[in-house]
């Protein structure tokens, strides 16, 4: 029996099967690749981000229309999936451009993505991290129960990914 892999979603103009490939590659490396979870790729005003939903069913997206001009609500992720991670990729005129990192108190070395695959790759395994974060419910040092997003072991692994991404 085949195992179901995650559902990716393209609300860009980058070729679906390219970017597709290249985020389930990234879930593969990262040992993610579950049915559980949905990856929306779609273009963003803002700059590259990223964001991980753990509970997406209970979060609902609302954004402007233009075309309509009212607020519209997009909930319709596919059944089976309770985890959502949406990428938002620049124009493709932006690039290259400089990597930029969040953590506070160890970083990985500066770097530049030369393409938007090299940015999808970057987001898309920070944005597994959190994921596999979210699974295994790291403990805080307190040791309450709850779980914690560690931001420099997400730099840690784009960085790692987008150098071995670049070296096959």
């Amino acid at each position: 029996m085949a195992r179901k892999q995650a559902v990716v979603e393209n609300k860009t103009d980058h070729p679906d099967k390219e970017v597709a490939q290249l985020v389930r590659w990234v879930l593969r490396e990262m040992e993610c690749d579950d049915s559980s979870l949905a990856v929306r790729v779609k273009n963003s005003r803002q700059g590259l981000r990223g964001r991980f939903y753990p509970r997406a069913r209970a979060h609902s997206t609302e954004f402007w229309s233009y075309q309509s001009g009212q607020a519209v609500i997009d909930v319709k992720l596919p059944v089976g999936c309770s985890h959502l991670i949406t990428i938002g990729l620049p124009h493709v005129k932006l690039y290259p451009r400089q990597l930029h990192y969040y953590s506070r108190r160890e970083t990985p070395p500066a770097e530049t993505l030369h393409s938007w695959q090299e940015a999808l790759v970057a987001v898309t395994a920070h944005e597994a991290q959190h994921h596999r974060q979210w699974k295994q419910r790291h403990r805080r040092a307190s040791g309450r129960r709850r779980f914690q997003f560690v931001e420099s072991e997400c730099d840690f692994a784009g960085y790692r990914l987008l150098k071995r991404w670049r070296a096959r």
